[in-house]
């Protein structure tokens, strides 16, 4: 799972992770790995706060962020990735399979460039970069208009070009329509 492999990463340079993780299996297995995981904020201070995909899935983002900008030191940096609203593959190619699949239970909010940043500046945070990226190639989006499902970029591996990827990546960016967004707040 993604989260662990952040986790181990900051381990590498950071003098000390911790992690807040709402699920009872996923916290057993963090401890595990030696990471510091609690159910609830700890009331600690630090210099970067991180949320992975995890802003869409609270039921009130305000408070959260609240909370998380007071545990943020003076000076510190809060990164916010999540998916975008705006996806090529729902607001472009309009492939129900994709919508679908987005718009789950789970997500609760869903968030353009322009709303994430709004939510930001309302709970104090000063924007430092507000932007898209592109996680997941052309053969990725073909298989999904295709076969109405994920996984084309391990499927259809043999359609992988990196030159065109960048420049697909680069297309859907330029019009803000990446899948992905990527928002680095201060104090």
């Amino acid at each position: 799972m993604r989260k662990w492999r952040i986790f181990k990463k900051n381990k590498k340079v950071a003098a000390h992770v911790t992690g807040i993780e709402l699920m009872d299996e996923a916290r057993q297995r963090l401890q595990e790995e030696g990471i510091s995981v609690y159910k609830t904020p700890n009331h600690e201070r630090y210099d970067v706060i991180c949320m992975f995909h995890v802003i869409e899935h609270l039921n009130d983002p305000d408070t959260v962020l609240r909370d998380l900008r007071k545990s943020l030191r003076a000076g510190g940096v809060f990164v916010c990735e999540t998916c975008n609203a705006d996806d090529a593959l729902i607001t472009k190619y309009h492939c129900k399979a994709f919508e679908d699949f987005t718009y789950w239970s789970e997500h609760v909010f869903l968030f353009n460039s322009e709303t994430l940043e709004k939510l930001m500046l309302r709970n104090g945070f000063l924007t430092v970069q507000n932007l898209q990226i592109q996680r997941y190639p052309l053969a990725n989006h073909l298989y999904w208009l295709a076969n109405g499902k994920p996984g084309g970029h391990i499927e259809w591996n043999e359609f992988r070009d990196e030159e065109l990827d960048q420049r697909y990546a680069k297309m859907l960016v330029e019009r803000k329509i990446g899948d992905t967004l990527w928002y680095i707040g201060s104090l």
